[in-house]
């Protein structure tokens, strides 16, 4: 029987995950291995699901990157959420 990605399942997956990841970096500045793994996971099991058939690279946690991205984020209470932006070439 073929499986056929469930795309909404796998999105509901990956930002619950997301969700409880914003809710404890809040409360704290590094996330545990163990966090770090459990969100690799759900990313990468999500991107199985979406890839229908597609060989999909696994991605890997980069302490570069993740040490950048808590730069990027102010001190406040609020973050930054470009994706509801957009750009146009006209900008």
């Amino acid at each position: 029987m073929e499986r056929v990605p469930n795309k909404s399942a796998a999105f509901a997956a990956v930002a619950l995950a997301m969700a409880i990841f914003a809710v404890t970096a809040t409360m704290a500045q590094e996330f545990t291995d163990d966090e770090k793994a459990l969100f690799v996971q759900l990313h990468n099991d999500a991107r199985a699901d979406v890839a229908a058939g597609i060989t999909m690279p696994a991605v890997s946690w980069d302490e570069t990157l993740a040490a950048y991205a808590m730069e990027q984020v102010p001190a406040g209470p609020y973050g930054e959420n470009l994706w509801w932006g957009r750009s146009f070439a006209a900008d």
